[in-house]
């Protein structure tokens, strides 16, 4: 038998605007910040009730944590660095743009362990953070390396 959804009580459609993020060379967050919220202003042009952004959006920020060192370190070091940045301008955005906005993921600690996280941030509450449950193939063999992770959400 097939599943059978409840009739909704109030329904109208929802309007969805899923980024085609292009990255982009970036020196500072502002540019980063300036990038992402063109890309918020045209879901609001198209009145989008949800704006969606790719997986590991956080990347494009590699550029700008300090030091060198190994992608695993890098990453690391992003999850330290920008990850405060990050939350407040997406925070900002979906409030002044009065939209919900899905902003890809970006890597965050839980107490020693890496995971890659997405986020869900809407207007005027908190925003709810989700563990990526299912690694990729990739991920899955980087996180056997226990010093990088991504590790998967249990």
């Amino acid at each position: 038998m097939r599943f059978s959804a409840p009739t909704p009580v109030m329904s109208r459609p929802v309007r969805v605007c899923a980024v085609q993020y292009a990255l982009r060379a970036i020196s500072s967050f502002e540019d980063f910040a300036r990038f992402a919220e063109s890309y918020v202003d045209v879901g609001d042009d198209y009145d989008a009730d949800l704006i969606v952004f790719p997986e590991l959006l956080g990347a494009q920020l590699l550029g700008l944590v300090s030091g060198e060192g190994e992608p695993a370190d890098l990453m690391r070091r992003l999850a330290i660095e920008q990850v405060e940045a990050f939350d407040a301008l997406f925070c900002r955005l979906a409030t002044e743009y009065e939209r919900i906005i899905v902003a890809g993921t970006m890597p965050r600690f839980d107490g020693i362990r890496l995971l890659n996280v997405s986020s869900v941030y809407f207007p005027d509450f908190e925003p709810l953070h989700q563990a990526k449950l299912h690694l990729t193939p990739c991920c899955a063999s980087a996180s056997t390396d226990q010093s990088f992770g991504p590790q998967p959400a249990t």
